[in-house]
């Protein structure tokens, strides 16, 4: 991804993954002065399309809409609260919601121990994810909003990930 210090406007993005025999390699492009979102597609069943939708200012790029999150506020957050995110994902355009679910205290290992936010996420169902999944997001209360613990159901179990080390003060 590429983005735009200032205000974390979308630039460019690329994904390319390979899953076994599928692959996939789409680049998606932001042009605001032009007033469109260019994506050139290509995977192992469908060659080389290119698809242009309308601007968005408030479309994200899936990494860029990772980042973007961490700057919302959840100090004065209600249980429940919610937050929305379109996010252009393989030539589609999504609306992701995010949900505040509370402070919770969590340990890591013996070392490692925040207080953190909870948040949830709806996936899109896909190669990955089954309809109707949520992932549950673990990240510092002291306006880092560092990304403590993720928990997600995939097709064929769980993922999950947890900070393992860190630099204090970095």
């Amino acid at each position: 991804s590429k983005v735009q210090k200032e205000n974390f406007q979308p630039l460019y993005y690329q994904r390319n993954t390979n899953e076994g025999s599928y692959s996939v390699f789409n680049e998606t492009y932001f042009k605001a002065e032009e007033g469109e979102i260019i994506m050139d597609l290509s995977n192992s069943e469908n060659k080389d399309r290119q698809k242009t939708i309308a601007w968005q200012e408030d479309a994200f790029d899936l990494q860029t809409a990772c980042y973007y999150a961490r700057l919302l506020n959840f100090e004065n957050a209600e249980m429940g609260e919610g937050y929305k995110f379109n996010i252009i994902i393989d030539g589609q355009l999504y609306t992701i919601p995010i949900r505040y679910e509370g402070k919770e205290f969590i340990e890591l290992n013996e070392h490692l121990s925040f207080n953190c936010y909870r948040i949830s996420t709806k996936v899109i169902e896909g190669t990955i994810f089954k309809s109707n999944q949520t992932i549950k997001i673990w990240v510092s209360d002291d306006g880092r909003n560092i990304p403590e613990k993720v928990e997600a159901p995939i097709k064929v179990g769980q993922v999950k990930a947890e900070l393992t080390d860190y630099i204090e003060g970095k």
